[in-house]
């Protein structure tokens, strides 16, 4: 690439015209955020327009590491073992629908890939680019090239991303969320409100590992007159997440304690983890994990009682069940098209609820409710 040329703009075109996409996964690649979350995503848009049964998304481990989810429904090849090379060569020189075949041109030079010299000649001129260390997007063409003995592959020197597992603290009930880069958001026209996606940066912070329940918010009420006492208990039991509360008052409820509504970045870093998934759990809605308008179960029902709705960090029922007020007020993404008129003072709510459908209790998904109102489907949980 020139220098000012729309780096963007310029990868989403090359893996457009591109035969297939080598995705190159090493411990460092698949921990890190921001930018390499962002090309995988452009990877995987791509996918989705392509005719089935054509490969076309190779991943491909350079070392012992995880599987992205977002990548597990295609087989992947290990290039650290005897026969990586050669499964890796069957898949780019495989028959596509169109009765051609893969190719693999050289790279330019100063670039250094898991292949080495020599390469058959090639007929015509083709281009291979590579993103960021992640990406290698193959252009088209239909000349085979031979993949010979491997050369060492550099892996970065930067140190490896800090840990992401799930830490309670010795804030009780809380868990502790690293700070980093995450794409907010996505690019689908199908949910314009979650869409562009857009880069943000968040510090370390802590957030209740659950929704705040009946029995904890009963407690609250006894202790305090910031609450109307006339406010029913949904149906659920005490450990149902409390509900018929307004933002004032779960954001009094959080400052009792010491803390805070979550502001609407950190809920969905939290439910979508480092790697940018689409539910707490993966890419692909699951029934059995949520409590949907799907599960015809009608109100709320205990937390943390599905092990599948937990996010990578830990943090349960950020998919269902209640929606969530968030601290911020409602505001369009940046970039994003005006599509109607806010409410005056409205808040976010995120995470969907029991009356919501599969398509609406995704980790991006975004709604508003007036910071008055008292609905059986919005809870809370706080932050800080």
């Amino acid at each position: 690439m020139l220098p000012g040329q729309d780096w963007e703009l310029e990868l989403s075109g090359a893996v457009r015209r591109s035969d297939a996409v080598i995705v190159c996964l090493s411990v460092a690649s698949v921990g890190k955020v921001g930018y390499l979350q962002k090309e995988l995503r452009l990877v995987l848009d791509a996918a989705e327009y392509q005719p089935e049964g054509r490969i076309f998304v190779v991943p491909v481990r350079l070392e012992q590491c995880a599987l992205p989810i977002r990548l597990s429904r295609w087989e992947y090849a290990d290039l650290f073992v005897a026969d990586g090379y050669e499964r890796l060569k069957a898949a780019l020189t495989a028959p596509t629908e169109r009765g051609d075949r893969a190719s693999l041109a050289p790279l330019p030079a100063g670039v250094e890939t898991p292949f080495s010299p020599p390469f058959s000649a090639p007929r015509h001129r083709r281009r291979v680019t590579l993103a960021a260390g992640v990406l290698i997007v193959i252009a088209g063409g239909t000349a085979l090239y031979r993949i010979t003995r491997p050369i060492p592959v550099k892996l970065p020197t930067t140190p490896p991303p800090a840990d992401t597992h799930p830490t309670k603290t010795a804030l009780d009930g809380m868990i502790s969320i690293p700070g980093g880069r995450f794409l907010m958001g996505r690019n689908d026209r199908s949910d314009p409100e979650a869409s562009p996606a857009h880069e943000v940066a968040l510090p370390a912070f802590h957030l209740d590992r659950t929704p705040v329940t009946n029995a904890v918010f009963a407690a609250f009420r006894r202790t305090t007159n910031k609450i109307s006492p006339s406010v029913p208990i949904v149906p659920g039991g005490d450990q149902a997440p409390v509900t018929q509360v307004t933002w004032d008052e779960a954001a009094a409820y959080c400052l009792a304690g010491g803390k805070r509504l979550p502001s609407e970045a950190e809920w969905e870093y939290a439910a979508r983890g480092p790697d940018g998934r689409l539910y707490p759990w993966g890419e692909a809605f699951e029934a059995g994990a949520v409590n949907t308008l799907e599960s015809g179960i009608g109100h709320p029902e205990p937390v943390a009682i599905r092990p599948r709705n937990v996010s990578v960090y830990g943090v349960a029922d950020m998919s269902g069940n209640v929606w969530q007020w968030c601290a911020d007020d409602y505001r369009h993404y940046p970039g994003e098209a005006a599509a109607f008129a806010i409410p005056g003072g409205a808040k976010v709510i995120r995470g969907g609820s029991y009356q919501s459908d599969r398509l609406h209790v995704t980790a991006v998904t975004r709604n508003l409710e007036l910071p008055a109102t008292r609905s059986p489907a919005i809870g809370f949980r706080c932050a800080k």
